[in-house]
């Protein structure tokens, strides 16, 4: 559910923005895909939904639902000769979201694997606490890794090579990143530098809702140390 999504976001995010042990050195990356659903690879998506074990004839009519779609350009009210796409899920249609979670599992099974081989590190809230890489809702991605150059140069390196092979683009003017205010500052540009975030401040909002620390911080209210998110 999208509420689930957003507490556990609001819990790491709250948990980078106050704390003053290990969890100091990580970062919270908002990253946006441009066009994200026009840009989807039919051929890229058939292969998962096979490599999943999704039976063969069944993928051949989703796909014949997908790759049917004609669109008309009308130029001073006057229509022309249909054509027909390439690529592209068409968002308002029902089935799209749950197509496009298949591509996202192609960045969520590289992270996993970076993070099971130990070369990328996820955050942890508290100790004993679940480890939390990455939260994907449809197309809208969050990553928490350790903020140094190492790291952010791998994350960088998984995010351009699904986006090959999906045929996505990362936006850069729309990514944004949050760290620990306490954390290394000269680190941190660099970090930013590797993963071309242009933003200055982080995303308001995330799935619609207000993140905790902006909301406080832009009323002046103190976060009291019980705070439960």
């Amino acid at each position: 559910m999208i509420t689930d999504n957003a507490l556990i976001a609001f819990e790491c995010l709250h948990s980078i923005h106050t704390a003053k042990d290990e969890r100091s050195k990580f970062y919270a990356y908002r990253l946006d895909l441009s066009k994200a659903y026009d840009r989807v690879d039919w051929g890229f998506l058939e292969k998962v939904l096979l490599k999943l074990g999704f039976q063969s004839q069944w993928v051949q009519r989703i796909m014949s639902c997908i790759s049917s779609v004609r669109y008309i350009v009308r130029f001073n009210g006057v229509p022309p000769a249909s054509f027909t796409p390439t690529r592209g899920l068409r968002q308002g249609d029902p089935l799209s979201p749950f197509l496009f979670l298949f591509v996202a599992d192609g960045l969520s099974t590289l992270l996993q694997k970076k993070v099971q081989d130990r070369s990328l590190q996820e955050l942890k809230v508290c100790r004993g606490a679940p480890g939390i890489s990455h939260l994907l809702f449809a197309d809208d991605t969050l990553l928490f890794f350790k903020a140094n150059v190492e790291q952010a140069s791998l994350a960088k390196q998984s995010i351009g090579f699904v986006c090959q092979c999906t045929e996505q683009l990362i936006n850069p003017a729309k990514c944004s990143i949050m760290f620990n205010e306490h954390g290394d500052t000269m680190e941190q540009d660099q970090v930013k530098h590797i993963l071309e975030v242009q933003l200055s401040s982080f995303e308001t909002n995330y799935l619609g809702l207000p993140t905790p620390f902006w909301s406080h911080e832009k009323r002046k209210i103190p976060i009291s140390q019980g705070t439960t998110w």
